[in-house]
């Protein structure tokens, strides 16, 4: 290989980098997200469907609709409380 090797380092990477990269559309979106976020229940079921039998995927459902109907706290990671590790955080892996 000589002077070209570390392009063949580089290169190679790039195989599993795309059949990743292929393969991830083939995974469906997460229920929970869809419920809480999109609130797109008849999705949710039908991968719920997929996963598991169709009476643990409704359990599952009222599970997820249940849990995130009682989520209340909507606390932000950006309050002041929390800047000193944040900024600790940061600067140790930016130093790193």
């Amino acid at each position: 290989m000589g002077e070209n090797a570390w392009r063949w380092m580089l290169g190679i990477q790039a195989f599993p980098s795309l059949l990743y990269t292929f393969l991830i559309f083939g995974i469906p979106e997460s229920p929970r997200w869809l419920v809480q976020y999109k609130k797109d229940k008849e999705t949710a079921l039908g991968i719920l469907k997929q996963i598991c039998t169709e009476t643990t995927a409704v359990e599952e459902k009222k599970a997820i609709e249940k849990e995130t109907a009682q989520e209340g706290n909507k606390e932000s990671i950006f309050l002041l409380k929390y800047l000193k590790p944040l900024l600790l955080a940061f600067f140790i892996a930016f130093f790193n």
